[in-house]
């Protein structure tokens, strides 16, 4: 191949070995027959002509590569210099191969570490059987079964339908193996399935740590069996992934959006993330539901069940480690919500303490004084603030709507801060772990 053209979002690139000058960018914004265009051009010519001078009276760049790559080539087999290729680079080839296969088959953007272990062709992919352990997922999504694994049906269908199913691990978190059956037909289609069996579950954060400590990628993502991901969902956190980010968090919607209790438990949980136009870098993620390189969570050691049980306090502290955190907007789940009264008041007690208990772990008993005296303000700030998350998206008469629900369920979280903080978490991760373990039954 001696002439090569790329395409790109930035601009175009002609690289060609008969040109003594043949490596040309042409951004997007610079029409090739400009002025400008054509100055730049002849300066750049003008600039490189006498050492292109130089190199054709040695029979130009196109001979001259042909000569010294057969120079190389002697030189290797003689000893003496290293071949400057080897068989990590025929891999990487043949990756690189596979992946412009698959993004040809499917039409989406791929990565070369997303490439496929086998191929039979554009038209069929292997089945998802991890044929080849030495090349790792590309996510592993954590699920809990306090329960059973049908519980988990319904979100297993909806990773099932995700682009990148097949380079998926399931790492279900039970028990005991007895109601896991890994031939079930719907795991033949994700990379492989990992059961971690750990005896009865109490805390659903226990439940995570023991998913991230078995899993095999170098990406975790927390499931629940009451949040739904559209099909773009996964192939979106791992795009984000590629950057520097020690987190990235999913858009949420509302999935029982006839119910203002609902509506008041989505926005005062996850009104934040919800409604956001492009992603944004954001100080906490949706809890449950975020994704993370797993060796940043692994640092923790024993204290990573501790961070996950309120996972706004994790986000915190990766903030104040240094730690960079994306709300991906393309990456969307749709979320099931508390929708009745008597479920959802005790809810809101519960996971106010359990978050004020972790959150004031360090404080002073100054500080937790302080606060506790300054809580009867948070349902006013936070009402505020879920104000403006849900003009964003909402219209003025559902905040009206879900207003009575918002102000009851803001002040039950936040006495329940206020009393975690003061008194600590006593029985609250328990009882809230009840519910969260149940929340389908609690759904209308």
């Amino acid at each position: 191949m001696n002439r090569l053209e790329l395409y790109g979002s930035l601009g175009s690139l002609l690289v060609d070995f008969y040109l003594f000058d043949g490596i040309v960018f042409n951004p997007t914004d610079l029409f090739p027959g400009s002025l400008k265009f054509r100055l730049s051009k002849s300066l750049q010519s003008a600039l490189l002509l006498p050492g292109a001078i130089r190199r054709m009276r040695r029979g130009g760049d196109y001979l001259l590569s042909y000569r010294n790559m057969w120079q190389d080539f002697v030189d290797s087999i003689a000893g003496k210099k290293p071949s400057d290729f080897n068989l990590q680079d025929s891999i990487h080839a043949i990756k690189t191969s596979s992946a412009t296969l698959e993004s040809v088959r499917t039409g989406h953007l791929m990565y070369v570490s997303e490439a496929p272990r086998e191929f039979t062709g554009i038209s069929h992919m292997v089945s998802a059987a991890p044929t080849n352990p030495a090349i790792p997922p590309l996510l592993s999504a954590i699920m809990v079964a306090p329960e059973s694994v049908q519980n988990l049906q319904q979100t297993l269908r909806h990773l099932s339908r995700q682009s990148i199913a097949h380079q998926m691990e399931i790492v279900v978190v039970l028990p005991n193996r007895e109601s896991f059956t890994e031939n079930d037909s719907i795991f033949s289609c994700f990379y492989g399935i990992k059961a971690v069996e750990v005896g009865k579950i109490t805390s659903i954060a226990r439940g995570y740590a023991a998913g991230i400590r078995n899993a095999t990628s170098r990406l975790v993502v927390l499931t629940e069996d009451h949040s739904f991901p559209e099909a773009r969902w996964a192939e979106a956190l791992v795009a984000a992934h590629q950057r520097p980010f020690a987190a990235v968090g999913p858009q949420l919607r509302n999935a029982n959006p006839d119910f203002m209790v609902s509506w008041a438990d989505f926005y005062i949980a996850y009104g934040e993330w919800a409604d956001q136009r492009s992603p944004i870098s954001t100080r906490h993620l949706p809890g449950h539901n975020s994704c993370y390189k797993r060796q940043i969570l692994l640092e923790y050691g024993n204290q990573l069940e501790r961070m996950l049980e309120a996972e706004s306090v994790l986000h915190w502290d990766l903030k104040q480690k240094g730690h960079q955190l994306l709300l991906e907007t393309n990456a969307i789940t749709h979320h099931m919500n508390f929708s009745y009264w008597r479920m959802w008041i005790p809810v809101q007690f519960h996971a106010g303490r359990t978050f004020g208990a972790n959150r004031a772990h360090d404080w002073s008993w100054s500080r937790r004084l302080l606060f506790s005296i300054a809580s009867p303000l948070i349902p006013f700030i936070r009402l505020r603030r879920i104000y403006f998350h849900i003009r964003r998206g909402q219209s003025l008469i559902l905040f009206l709507k879900m207003l009575p629900a918002l102000v009851v369920g803001l002040f039950f979280n936040a006495f329940g801060q206020m009393t975690g903080t003061l008194f600590g978490e006593g029985a609250s991760p328990d009882k809230a772990e009840m519910y969260e373990f149940n929340r389908m039954r609690y759904i209308r």
